[in-house]
């Protein structure tokens, strides 16, 4: 749980958090509230509650979209973009959010590690997946004997 949370940090803090990775992150926040809208889900109060309305949250530093156009633009003048790693199942009810929030980074010239396989939203695959943002983070190709 907090892929959403370190991108988030990532695109805010670069200066703090050089890089960032997600495992089945929230990365399309926005869609997700829409989502929560539309089919009323209990997690709806919740997300109200954090985040405000679905118009206090678009285009806020919330949305990680947002944020990485605002860093991307002031990041000729001073700031660094963070390194991105991703990756999320393609049974995930995240995936397409995934998708969408790769391509947009890619588009801004973000450097984004990112991979997809046959997974859900499970600790199962995250277990797994550590082992490639540690070697990622890292820079080495060491298997990680981690069990």
């Amino acid at each position: 749980m907090g892929g959403y949370g370190a991108w988030k940090l990532g695109l805010r803090a670069s200066d703090t958090f050089g890089a960032a990775a997600s495992l089945s992150g929230a990365l399309d926040i926005v869609e997700d509230y829409k989502r929560n809208v539309k089919e009323q889900t209990r997690v709806l109060p919740l997300f109200q509650g954090i985040f405000g309305s679905e118009t206090d949250l678009e285009g806020s530093n919330n949305d990680i979209f947002a944020l990485a156009d605002k860093l991307a633009a002031s990041a000729a003048a001073e700031e660094e973009l963070p390194r991105l790693y991703a990756w999320c199942g393609t049974q995930d009810f995240l995936y397409e959010g995934n998708i969408k929030a790769w391509k947009h980074v890619k588009k801004l010239g973000y450097d984004l590690t990112c991979s997809e396989s046959e997974g859900d939203h499970q600790w199962k695959y995250w277990d797994e997946k550590i082992k490639d943002v540690l070697c990622w983070w890292l820079d080495t190709d060491v298997d990680l004997d981690l069990d």
